[in-house]
This record gives structure tokens, sequence and C-alpha cells, in this order.
């Protein structure tokens, strides 16, 4: 089993990095985890986990606002998420917070095809960011920030993470034919149900899509 960096937060809110395999790390009592292993050498990992020992998740609530502050007309911050949930098994939730030099945006929407349902929240969570990037082409924007909580909508276009499915696979030529056309699209993980005020916003939009059983579909 291959060895990754981890960064542990206990119940007390104190940091500790591991180097180790999965089984043994996972044997500790945590309030929490992140797993770094999405950069292209080990020293560039390590540098990240240990920048995230001592600095948590602070500065990338500050440099998201320093960069609502400044962003120009062409530009876009935005929140994506995805839901598949209890209530209602028979939809998946999607939906997008998209953030310009001038306004707002809320997106959501909702699906039951078979083929969506069937990979639950991981197609909620790609259509709401092809959702968002289509929104955006739509007005003009050339420059997208996408902050998001699931992983591997980074993994599979940045990293070359392998697509198992085709909605991943179409995931990924989606956004290639975006950039191949000359928008910039930065993705950027952030951390799902740990208090960041606009992933948890979006997260909530996303559940509100679902309908409730029985309710018609307006």
């Amino acid at each position: 089993m291959e060895k990754k960096y981890y960064v542990l937060t206990s119940k007390d809110s104190s940091r500790k990095v591991f180097y180790d395999i999965w089984d043994n790390v996972k044997k500790f009592p945590r309030k929490g985890i992140r797993t770094f292993d999405w950069l292209e050498t080990m020293d560039q990992n390590r540098a990240e986990a240990e920048y995230f020992q001592e600095h948590g998740y602070t500065h990338l609530e500050e440099e998201i606002e320093k960069r609502k502050k400044n962003l120009q007309s062409d530009e876009a911050i935005i929140f994506t998420d995805g839901s598949h949930q209890n209530k209602n098994l028979k939809y998946v939730g999607f939906a997008a917070i998209i953030i310009t030099a001038e306004d707002e945006t809320q997106l959501k929407g909702c699906s039951d095809n078979s083929g969506m349902v069937k990979h639950a929240n991981v197609s909620g969570e790609i259509s709401a960011v092809e959702m968002a990037v289509s929104w955006a082409k739509r007005h003009g924007l050339e420059s997208l920030y996408i902050y998001h909580d699931y992983k591997e909508l980074k993994g599979w276009v940045d990293n070359n993470d392998h697509t198992k499915t085709d909605i991943s696979g179409d995931y990924v030529k989606f956004i290639n034919q975006q950039r191949d056309n000359g928008m910039k699209i930065e993705f950027t993980r952030v951390p799902g149900h740990r208090g960041f005020k606009d992933n948890e916003r979006v997260d909530k939009l996303a559940q509100a899509a679902i309908p409730e059983p029985n309710e018609d579909m307006k």
C-alpha cells in the first residue's frame, strides 16, 4: 500500500503530519483528516501538508475573499456542489453560486435520468460544474475560479486521474474543449462540511434542488 502525506486534526483542533499508509493512519482518533497526494512530487505534497498543519484553512478563506474584491469584468468565482439525498433517491441535485464583479447568480437543477442517478452524487458534482461553465460561456466570461469539495473534479482534468465512467470521461472532454477555446478554468478543492461559508451555501442549494417525495416537478 502506497504511503501518502496526511494531516490529522485532533479533537483539541491541533494538527499533526503523518507520512504513512492509510491502514496505520486511520487508527488514530481524530476530528478530521486531509490527504495530500495530488501534487506532482512528494516534496510538494509534504510542503503543502506542513503549511496546512500551521495555517489550516484560514489562508484559503482569505484568498477567496481577496479574489472576490479584485474580480475583473471577464472573471468569476464559482462554488459548485452536487447532492443525492435519502429524502428522494430518484433524483440527483446540483447547484452553483457564480460571483462576478457586478453581482451574484445562483443556479440549481435536478435530474431523474437513470444514468445520472446511477452515479449518485458524482453526477451531481459534474453537472454543477458543467451548468456553471455553460452559463459563464453564454455571459462572456473568460476566467473561472471554481471551488468544489469533490476531489476528482480537479483530478480528472488537471492530474490525469483515470476516468472510469462515461459521465466522467464526457466531463473531461467538456472542460478540455472550453480550455482549448480560450477559457481559463482553475479548480481548487475546498473541504466539505467544514464551515466554508460559500461551500455550505451551495451545498444547501443543491439539496434544495431535489424535490420532496411525491412533489410535482415545476
